[in-house]
């Protein structure tokens, strides 16, 4: 598995399309990702919540992605290539995103 050091390559760019309301467990994401390392992996310091981000593409970039540096990684991404990102709230407080 080939990872995407952020520091060399910047972050993905994308949109954030869901929050769930729920902590996932280790078997749910190892589920998901039919991984399960992957699944003990990301519940190691407490069950996280699943966030589905739409990346942005781009067709100037080896990898087909939008990235926060100009070219990004000089090769494809696979679905489990692991890499490193931020969200950026606009304008609005955490709690407004959970909150109708």
């Amino acid at each position: 598995m080939q990872s995407v050091p952020s520091q060399e390559y910047g972050v993905l760019r994308g949109k954030v399309k869901s929050v769930d309301r729920s902590a996932q467990s280790a078997q749910q994401i190892a589920a998901f990702l039919g991984d399960a390392q992957l699944g003990e992996q990301f519940t190691k310091e407490g069950r996280p919540v699943a966030v589905t981000v739409e990346l942005e593409k781009s067709s100037g970039t080896e990898s087909g992605y939008a990235w926060s540096s100009a070219d990004g990684p000089p090769f494809a991404l696979t679905s489990m290539t692991l890499a490193t990102g931020s969200i950026r709230l606009a304008g609005r407080r955490p709690v407004d995103w959970l909150l109708p």
